[in-house]
């Protein structure tokens, strides 16, 4: 692969190292750029091949950076290279026809053909031709490009479809978490290639939204949300952020909104509407400005169209009337494709959960004329062809129901469910064992990694490593180890990766996932059953787990330090004024520093890190926040240095039972699936992180013993 096949974010990569006469860490190339940490990680590891062939090396250097080594003709050789591809001003007919849709929209929606001709360096025969095409793309988006001969062009449409059109654009082009990154960062790009598509579309969202305004936002916003107890999941927290950013733009500039009087009427009676009544209020006084009620419902209808992290959940509680007939909206849809696809997966509670926790806000959505964005549907209708067909089918009786189509990109998402559904009933799971060396902790969050990132595999138990050298499970109840570290013995089941699980980790994971499938394609799947336990033992088993929750929510610590050495951290944290009484302080110290030196378990973008270790220093399971003064660097995988302010102290005695291993796991899952967690520990209120701890608890202990 040449440079110029690279993507303007690729390139940057590598013009900013080659040019930089020192190390670089992950953070400055994620600022410099303006994307996600996690998006320089992943550019990264595609980047190594690539330069390669250069004869140049990306070397990660332990506690300092990131840079790019080799001869000296070889850099200059690639440099130059760089160099010829940004002086080239020839845009593709692709980044011309981008180029336009984002002059209209983020620039101004009257342009005269001389000055875009002028500007992309073609004829304006050339953009006569390209406005054809780019009036098809705001057609799609209730927008005309309306041509005055010997004038110009300007756009037409309503404020509605305006803003509609320019959150498609800014998701086409780039993710939302790097627009969210961007724009809390309020980063200006600072390479010379100013050309380029992505550098321009990056600096003129910087001037469309105002970026001074954004911190209050957040502020705001999360203060109502938590007030109304409305828990919505990222993607549509961050799109409903983006939506604010924009309508307080347009509103200061003089644009308003306008809704249909029947939908407003029927606004004004939800839920939604009052959220957005009183975060509309708020908005007025930290803003000064005025929301019309036209503007209040629009947010109402983001609520209303908004995914939540609520899981169906059948508790005893009686279910709102609402919630009962979407869920006869599931199981009619789920009974439909039973019969098109021949299959039973009915009986399947996670898919009735999920296809319940999507139709709710979906039919929402359906009804208000809001249709959600679907980035992989082409590729669905693709690998998925049968069940996107049935599904579809089945999505009419839902249609018939509700009075509305229903568009192919919510049958998409419906299709991901069915689909995940259907290959449970007929693909082998592969047994899996995990290992960490301490088996807390970092294998949960790896657990939960897996779990979201590769579908045929079940997860048999999570141990230390000191656990499997002691044969507690035999090589034949598992199919696959997957494990945080080298280990002896084992090595045709064995796969190593970091607790993060990097993309190249997953591939190989997928790869031994495949062979393990041939090589037991006709093996019976039945495992032998637990034998049942006797009540006694039930009883001890419920006792211990309640003990241990009484010693967590009792003993939980916030502690601040100022200390920036980590060894110092680590010895404050083992002392007694933070760890529960008859605590061995040094040996929890021991036994911390040991798990440390085989690697820290980070988690990037909460600027997080889990110190954890099990010993015979504790009786009792203990867990404890550290807030840092001031940020300092860790190691992470591939020895990148990554910021840190919050330290998560997780500890265990050494002899656990395995429901005492999965209680402290279901805290560390939680970690990073449920965004609450992110508020509590950067508010680091002792109360606030009690009644999480005790949420999370009482969910397990239910679970456990239902």
């Amino acid at each position: 692969m040449r440079l110029n096949n690279l993507s303007s974010r690729q390139k940057k990569i590598i013009a900013i190292l080659i040019e930089s006469s020192d190390v670089v860490t992950i953070k400055e190339l994620a600022d410099e750029i303006g994307v996600s940490k996690r998006t320089i990680n992943r550019e990264l590891s595609s980047l190594r091949k690539v330069l390669e062939e250069f004869n140049l090396t990306l070397k990660s250097k332990p506690g300092v950076g990131i840079s790019i080594e080799g001869k000296k003709e070889f850099l200059e050789e690639a440099q130059k290279n760089l160099k010829e591809i940004s002086e080239k001003k020839d845009l593709t007919p692709q980044e011309r026809y981008t180029y336009i849709i984002e002059e209209f929209l983020l620039s101004d929606r009257f342009q005269k053909l001389t000055a875009l001709a002028y500007k992309l360096a073609v004829t304006e025969a050339t953009i006569s031709y390209d406005l054809n095409k780019v009036a098809k793309w705001f057609e799609e988006r209730g927008l005309s490009l309306v041509r005055k001969q010997g004038v110009g062009v300007y756009l037409k449409g309503s404020e509605a479809s305006f803003r509609k059109a320019i959150i498609d654009f800014l998701y086409a082009n780039m993710e939302k978490e790097d627009i969210l990154t961007l724009i809390r960062n309020n980063l200006k790009n600072k390479i010379a290639d100013k050309e380029t598509i992505a550098a321009r579309i990056r600096d003129k969202i910087l001037g469309f939204m105002n970026m001074d305004i954004f911190s209050q936002l957040e502020e705001t916003v999360d203060e109502i949300l938590k007030e109304a107890k409305f828990n919505m999941v990222n993607t549509s927290y961050i799109g409903l952020i983006i939506h604010l950013s924009l309508a307080i733009n347009r509103l200061e500039a003089g644009e308003k909104i306008y809704i249909n009087k029947d939908k407003l009427d029927k606004l004004k009676s939800t839920k939604e509407y009052e959220i957005a009544e009183k975060l509309s209020t708020k908005l007025e006084q930290v803003f000064d400005l005025i929301i019309p009620i036209e503007e209040k419902a629009y947010i109402a209808m983001h609520l209303k169209g908004a995914k939540l992290m609520n899981k169906l959940e059948f508790d005893g509680e009686p279910l709102a009337i609402e919630k009962l007939e979407v869920i006869k909206l599931a199981r009619i849809l789920v009974r439909e494709v039973e019969k098109e696809l021949k299959v039973t997966i009915s009986d399947d509670v996670t898919l009735i959960s999920g296809l319940v926790t999507h139709l709710e806000p979906a039919i929402s959505r359906i009804k208000l004329g809001m249709e959600i964005r679907n980035p992989i549907l082409a590729d669905l209708k693709r690998e998925y062809s049968d069940i996107f067909s049935a599904t579809k089918r089945a999505a009419d009786k839902i249609a018939e129901v509700i009075e509305a189509s229903i568009p192919d990109s919510e049958i998409g998402f419906l299709t991901m469910h069915i689909a995940a559904a259907v290959e449970n009933v007929n693909r082998y799971k592969v047994k899996v064992l995990l290992v960490c060396s301490s088996g807390i902790g970092s294998s949960k969050i790896l657990s939960t990694r897996l779990k979201k990132t590769i579908e045929n595999l079940e997860i048999v138990d999570e141990v230390s490593a000191f656990s499997l050298e002691q044969n507690r499970i035999g090589q034949e109840d598992i199919d696959l180890i997957i494990s945080t570290i080298p280990i002896d013995n084992y090595q045709d089941k064995l796969v190593v990766v970091s607790p993060i699980l990097l993309p190249e980790e997953v591939q190989r994971i997928k790869r031994k996932i495949r062979q393990i499938e041939m090589a037991n394609l006709e093996r019976d799947t039945e495992r032998e059953l637990k034998k049942e336990e006797r009540i006694e033992d039930e009883l001890e088993i419920m006792a211990k787990i309640s003990n241990d929750i009484i010693s967590i929510l009792k003993n939980v610590k916030v502690k601040k330090i100022a200390i920036k050495n980590y060894d110092q951290i680590i010895k404050e944290v083992s002392k007694k004024d933070f760890i529960p009484l008859n605590t061995d302080s040094k040996a929890v110290y021991n036994a911390l520093k040991a798990r440390e030196e085989k690697g820290s378990t980070i988690i990037p973008e909460m600027k997080l890190t889990l110190l954890h270790a099990r010993t015979d220093g504790i009786q009792k399971p203990f867990i404890g926040l550290v807030i840092l003064d001031e940020a300092i660097l860790l190691s992470g995988p591939n020895n990148l240095k990554q910021e840190v302010d919050r330290i998560i102290v997780l500890l265990a005695p050494k002899e656990l039972i395995s429901e005492e291993i999965q209680l402290i796991s279901s805290f560390s899952a939680s970690i990073i699936e449920n965004k609450d967690f992110h508020n509590v520990i950067r508010e680091g209120n002792q109360e606030e992180l009690i009644d999480y701890l005790r949420k999370v608890m009482e969910d397990y202990y239910r679970t456990l013993f239902k």
